[in-house]
């Protein structure tokens, strides 16, 4: 049964109801949470004075910045959504427009609110769990700080009987620190993708898109992840015979978050 998925990571604060059942403990984070952010400050970008709301978003707009996700009208106010490293291009616009612009980085508002927020939004769906399937997920074990990575989950029928399993053509991925239950790190951009359903005889394997990023759940971490030792999982949804959608968390791997190279 294919059904249209939107899997949009980070919009809402949400709270996890499962551990991540690993006991290797993370080496400790750096104390630089946005390395690439503080390199690009280097080089501000320079905004023509503007006060009327449509000149602002033209403005903004037709830079062609890399780190632009989103731009929209908001309430009296030009909303801007950039990727979690673009933390020196946001406050340049700030500073330029003030409060005609309303503008996040990353999975939290800019300038960042007084009281730290947590946000990583995994849906309103109850956990679950399909006998005898085992997943598992393939990515680079280095992972570089602000930037987004794609891996797979792969899937095996460990069971003696066929398992047909109605789920999305791609899952994202979350990073964990130590036995933590709720993640700290994640893709700020999002997946539209379709259904797809699997069909594996017992031994069989197959292998799905995945992808993540190292945006921030905390933002007392910072918008950016620290560089460290974290665990990834991918989020899996399915529909069970019954009907509705359930999650699972795929195994963990363990994964290196590295601070970009430095030019």
């Amino acid at each position: 049964m294919g059904r249209l998925r939107f899997l949009v990571a980070g919009l809402l604060a949400g709270a996890l109801a499962t551990a991540c059942g690993h006991r290797d403990e993370p080496s400790p984070p750096t104390a630089e949470s946005s390395a690439s952010a503080q390199i690009n400050c280097r080089d501000s970008i320079a905004w023509p004075p503007r006060t009327d709301l449509p000149s602002i978003r033209a403005e903004i707009e037709n830079r062609g910045l890399p780190d632009l996700i989103s731009i929209g009208d908001g309430a009296n106010v030009v909303s801007v959504g950039l990727r979690a490293r673009a933390e020196c291009v946001a406050r340049s616009i700030v500073i330029a427009y003030g409060p005609h612009v309303e503008v996040s980085v990353g999975l939290f508002p800019f300038p960042p609110r007084a009281q730290p927020n947590r946000s990583c939004f995994v849906g309103h769906w109850p956990f679950g769990s399909v006998p005898f399937l085992r997943s598992s997920i393939r990515v680079d074990d280095k992972i570089v700080q602000g930037e987004f990575f794609k891996g797979s989950v792969r899937f095996t029928n460990g069971g003696l009987g066929p398992i047909n399993l109605d789920s999305s053509s791609s899952f994202p991925i979350y990073l964990f620190q130590g036995d933590a239950g709720e993640p700290v790190g994640t893709s700020e951009g999002g997946s539209i993708g379709t259904g797809l359903t699997l069909q594996m005889a017992p031994g069989q394997s197959q292998d799905v898109k995945a992808y993540g990023g190292t945006a921030s759940c905390d933002q007392a971490l910072g918008y950016v992840i620290p560089a460290g030792s974290y665990r990834a999982r991918a989020l899996i949804d399915f529909s069970p015979p019954e009907g509705g959608v359930h999650i699972f968390w795929s195994d963990p791997l363990p994964v290196e978050v590295v601070a970009p190279p430095t030019s």
